[in-house]
């Protein structure tokens, strides 16, 4: 599912609440469990909340940004129109992450396209991601998102995941979760023939 997620065990190691998801869940989760109950009696059930957390649908117009790279550049969606673009949601801190990052850092690297661009979208530090860009070999662009800004406009608090955007800037195919999901969906995206349609 990527991180950040937790779960919370009884004391005889049984799930006591469901699957907690992003940075907003799992401190509410600790607090609970710690005993806070009256920060979380104030607030909303999460049946009521509005934020998409399940990440937006194929056929859905894909949010624009405009971000730094790590090279001290700006890059945008907006630049990438005409093209295909595997936008691909990091942290440096992220276990999963480290597994999938150097896959599409060789995909990228033997695959290299002109119809399609992977963009990396991360959190943290700009020092602590160009160290992980350059120990992955990370030649694609890498950006850098305020906390969650602008996963929140994707509807989805977790990486790894990754959305395929077509031409027109609109997501090809739904959310794709942890490493598995990822490479399924990018290595078909960066061959010759890749098509992947709307789902």
């Amino acid at each position: 599912m990527g991180t950040p997620v937790a779960y919370l065990l009884d004391e005889k190691g049984r799930i006591a609440k469901p699957v907690a998801v992003g940075a907003r869940d799992v401190p509410e989760l600790a607090a609970h469990a710690a005993g806070h109950h009256s920060r979380l009696q104030t607030e909303r059930p999460m049946s009521e909340s509005r934020i998409e957390r399940e990440g937006l649908k194929a056929g859905t117009p894909a949010p624009p940004f405009e971000l730094p790279t790590l090279r001290g550049e700006t890059a945008s969606l907006a630049q990438q129109r005409g093209r295909r673009v595997l936008l691909v949601f990091s942290d440096p801190d992220c276990g999963p992450c480290e597994k999938v990052l150097p896959e599409l850092a060789r995909l990228h690297r033997e695959r290299r396209s002109d119809a399609l661009e992977i963009i990396m979208v991360s959190r943290g530090e700009l020092e602590e991601n160009r160290r992980k860009a350059e120990a992955f070999g990370i030649d694609f662009p890498v950006v850098l998102q305020s906390g969650w800004k602008l996963s929140k406009k994707y509807g989805i608090f977790a990486t790894p995941i990754a959305f395929l955007i077509n031409e027109e800037g609109v997501i090809e195919r739904d959310v794709a979760r942890g490493p598995s999901e990822i490479l399924s969906l990018a290595e078909p995206a960066l061959s010759a023939e890749g098509r992947v349609p709307i789902a």
